[in-house]
């Protein structure tokens, strides 16, 4: 008859464990830290990390939200405006001025207010300009340039105004 002790099969978890106690602790301590380190992670690390992907989102989510009172207004809606015309915002404090009708572009003269007039030239169709005054930018749209007859050349035009924010005072 064999003895189980000592031909080394068939031995228990145990025998095993008295016969490599040194491996046996070093894998068991090996477990504990991974153990230790996942749930620290869980604990700590996530909630942290959790924390700054919702900041982030806030962040994000107010850069791109229009602020109140900064909705574009329709100051014209679009109108057809022959070359050498001009045309004014309903509010009065715009006014467009057609230099020239090219066969791809237009030539204008924007006056907002009191202030001296911006040139556009080669301004092709479908092109939005951005006039900035003091509290306001105007946008101006360039919709169609209609060119059936040379002597009755025409521009679409359109203009939102759009109030500035005030800076807050800290």
């Amino acid at each position: 008859m064999h003895d189980k002790r000592t031909d080394g099969e068939g031995t228990s978890l145990a025998d095993q464990f008295k016969r490599h106690w040194f491996v046996s602790i070093l894998l068991l301590c090996c477990a504990v830290a991974v153990a230790t380190w996942g749930l620290a992670y869980q604990l700590l690390v996530s909630p942290r990390d959790f924390e700054i992907h919702k900041l982030e989102r806030e962040v994000a989510e107010k850069n791109t939200q229009p602020q109140t009172g900064t909705i574009p207004n329709i100051v014209l809606p679009r109108t057809w405006v022959p070359e050498g015309g001009s045309v004014t915002t309903k509010d009065g404090s715009c006014l467009i001025h057609v230099d020239y009708i090219g066969l791809i572009d237009v030539g204008l003269s924007v006056t907002v207010g009191a202030e001296q007039p911006q040139k556009f030239k080669n301004v092709a169709s479908g092109t939005r300009l951005s006039i900035q005054t003091q509290g306001t930018v105007y946008y101006v749209d360039i919709h169609e340039i209609n060119q059936t007859n040379p002597k009755d050349k025409q521009v679409g035009i359109e203009v939102a105004r759009q109030s500035t924010p005030k800076p807050t005072q800290k």
